[in-house]
């Protein structure tokens, strides 16, 4: 599947216009992040998904983004983080790769990154064919170790895919509640409806 192709109806989309604003998110801080994702460099464990990984790295190199990440002085509310992708794997790549890999590791040397993923049933608020998952990541390098879990929605637009990420209190924690509008509000941007 080509992630991006040419739509005349959709021809003055930019990248930039999929992300949310301050008025999407009031009592947060937004930061604009422009960046073209690299993979975590490294070997693959297990030995099953290393083809996997490997075919979803190449498409990950070739992709670029446009973020905001949305923070709090109030610890009650939760780092937001989205995306807008063009040019990497689709929707439907990125749940073919978690259905097939859903738990991995790559390590290099004393640096290792575990990401397990589980796929969840979205929510009736949610748009219908959103791919939501819990992912926890697992990182150990030399200055730092963290484990964290959030939740990360996706949307396939006509020339972009948009990522949602919610960092949750506890790797059980419910899909927030605000999480299925915002991802809403994001495929509307991005032109899928």
């Amino acid at each position: 599947m080509i992630l991006v192709r040419n739509d005349s109806s959709n021809s003055s989309f930019t990248p930039s216009d999929g992300l949310l604003t301050a008025a999407d998110l009031p009592g947060y801080s937004l930061t604009r992040q422009d960046d073209k994702s690299t993979p975590v460099n490294g070997q693959t464990t297990p030995a099953t998904c290393v083809d996997v990984i490997a075919a979803q790295d190449r498409l990950v190199e070739r992709q670029s983004s446009v973020a905001v990440v949305a923070q709090s002085a109030s610890d009650d509310l939760p780092t937001i983080t989205q995306s807008v992708l063009t040019g990497g794997p689709s929707v439907a790549q990125t749940r073919d790769t978690v259905s097939r890999c859903p738990q991995y590791a790559k390590s290099a040397g004393a640096e290792s990154v575990t990401i397990a993923t589980t796929v969840l049933r979205p929510p009736s608020q949610c748009p219908s064919d959103a791919l939501v998952v819990r992912m926890r990541t697992q990182l150990n390098t030399a200055q730092l170790q963290s484990d964290s879990s959030s939740i990360v929605g996706y949307v396939q637009g006509r020339s972009a895919v948009g990522v949602l990420t919610e960092v949750l209190r506890s790797p059980t924690q419910d899909v927030p509640d605000r999480f299925c509008s915002l991802l809403t509000t994001i495929q509307n941007r991005i032109g899928e409806k």
